[in-house]
């Protein structure tokens, strides 16, 4: 993740793809989301790496195709 000249997160990106494309895109989500949580006062123009694990890629509870 990275910080502009404010402080302010830009930019997230994988350094480690996972090899899944729709659990890269998790992942990068859960770090987005979370980033606030985990760096309390971002530094200006600054790389983090968050660690993110995607255990399990589990069905969406909508959107389902089956049928009832």
């Amino acid at each position: 993740m990275r910080t502009d000249a404010n402080g302010r997160h830009v930019s997230t990106f994988i350094k480690n793809s996972s090899g899944n494309e729709e659990a890269d895109k998790v992942a990068v989500r859960a770090a987005s989301l979370n980033f606030r949580r985990q760096v309390k006062k971002p530094l200006k123009n600054h790389n983090y790496v968050i660690e993110v694990n995607v255990l399990e890629m589990a069905d969406p509870a909508w959107g389902s195709d089956k049928p009832k």
